[in-house]
């Protein structure tokens, strides 16, 4: 690093004469810590989300920069009594045991590995 100072390559944006000419130009990329971290925020909040609530989700935090944003504004008559969803039809031979998808396997978990009986 002292190598560096001493050539005038580290802490370059110190010299008054860098900006003689005009603002001089940024070498960090702005996505990665300014306009894009609330979106990156509020996906690794809601993580596990499908796609098109993740897309709503990202919709939000933009509506809500916005210049004057009003989220009342977007309650409508048809919202104020939500339709519900019909229950899951109950199966009647349901006898406890886990349904396909729905159970954790062992394998997914752990790796086989032959046991050698040494006695």
């Amino acid at each position: 690093l002292e190598k560096l100072f001493r050539e005038g390559k580290l802490f370059a944006f110190l010299e008054p004469s860098l900006t003689a000419a005009g603002p001089v130009a940024r070498t960090t990329n702005r996505l990665e810590g300014g306009v894009n971290s609330p979106l990156k925020h509020v996906l690794l909040d809601h993580h596990g989300l499908p796609e098109e609530h993740m897309r709503r989700a990202c919709e939000w935090v933009c509506y809500m920069k916005s210049g004057s944003p009003d989220p009342k504004s977007l309650i409508r008559p048809e919202h104020w009594k939500p339709l519900r969803r019909a229950a899951r039809p109950d199966d009647s031979g349901d006898d406890g045991s886990p349904q396909y998808g729905t159970g954790v396997d062992w394998n997914e978990f752990h790796t086989h590995t032959e046991w050698n009986q040494t006695d």
